[in-house]
């Protein structure tokens, strides 16, 4: 006697099969709803510009090149540095010739010469001077005015590698203009958005899974999660960085995330509104098994905005092998 198949097909986690499918909750296991993007930290890049205006006379480095902080990418010949530099050295005589007179005058004083008065006069003139030799030098070092006391060097703040280059030589160039993007190798996140209910049931330290396009999985935790959600999804943002430094993890390369997050008791499957569809009037939920495409019982719920939840069962039949759920109709 041959039994009969039965009508409730198994269910596994799914693979998307387009960037733009969203999500589905298995357990204590989250995915990310959309493909995310691997950013630098905010100390793993910066941004070069020109401290003064001026023409380009000289490129150091070009796109590409390893860097180290401090050192030199371009040069920029500038009326203002030429401003600076004279700044600079009035101030130093102003302080020098106020620094002898006082001497004079405290002297005299002493000897009993000229008044209190002229001895204070002076003793204050030398204080505005050493104030104003002290601001001249610190806005020249500030706008990294070069040895030649004509231009204006344009310098690397962290050590890595220039990921983007927009000065040309001979081009002129306006204060605060952008010139090279540096980017320390390594130094990257990844924002995740999820739920409300999702992100009450992360919390910093927990374990994440970054996927990249290739499939290669690389071990992540959560540094933070916004105590807030916002925008249309009402979605919370979570911030993870991966536990190891990796090659593989490349600045602007789109990636999705899975969170291994504390389990709840209502142990149900959550998928967004987009993996459910709606046929003579039912909600249904496309699978691929080994015969072809098949089309789930479950009931689903409402559970928040953009999401429907199963029961329990579906949730059960979703960890055994060997169908896959898919975010969308097949065709």
């Amino acid at each position: 006697m041959v039994r009969p198949r039965s009508r409730y097909l198994r269910l596994k986690w799914y693979r998307p099969i387009s960037r733009s499918s969203r999500s589905v909750r298995v357990g204590s296991r989250l995915k990310s709803p959309r493909l995310r993007t691997i950013a630098s930290t905010p100390t793993g890049e910066a941004t070069v510009v020109a401290r003064a205006s001026g023409t380009i006379t000289r490129l150091t480095h070009r796109l590409g090149d390893p860097v180290r902080a401090g050192e030199v990418l371009a040069l920029v010949d500038s009326l203002d540095a030429v401003s600076m530099t004279a700044d600079r050295r009035v101030a130093a005589s102003k302080t020098d010739l106020a620094r002898r007179t006082y001497t004079r005058e405290a002297s005299l004083y002493r000897q009993g010469v000229t008044p209190r008065a002229d001895m204070e006069s002076a003793q204050s003139a030398l204080a505005v001077a050493e104030a104003e030799g002290q601001r001249a030098p610190a806005i020249a070092s500030a706008a990294h005015v070069a040895d030649n006391g004509r231009s204006v060097a344009v310098v690397a703040p962290i050590s890595g590698r220039i990921t983007a280059e927009t000065a040309t030589l001979g081009a002129f160039v306006e204060p605060q203009a952008e010139l090279f993007r540096v980017a320390t190798a390594g130094a990257v996140q990844v924002e995740a958005s999820v739920t409300a209910s999702d992100a009450r049931r992360l919390s910093a330290g927990d374990t994440a899974t970054i996927l990249l396009a290739t499939g290669t999985p690389v071990a992540a935790t959560v540094r933070s999660i916004t105590p807030t959600v916002s925008g249309a999804n009402q979605s919370a943002t979570v911030l993870l960085i991966p536990v190891h430094a990796s090659r593989d993890l490349v600045i602007g390369e789109g990636v999705q995330v899975r969170l291994h997050a504390r389990s709840t008791a209502g142990g149900g499957l959550t998928v967004s509104d987009e993996a459910v569809q709606n046929i003579d009037g039912r909600d249904v939920l496309f699978v691929r098994t080994r015969r072809g495409f098949a089309r789930s019982r479950c009931w689903w719920a409402r559970a928040a905005a953009g999401w429907r939840k199963s029961s329990r069962a579906c949730a059960r039949a979703i960890r055994s092998p060997p169908a896959t759920l898919f975010s969308s109709r097949p065709r």
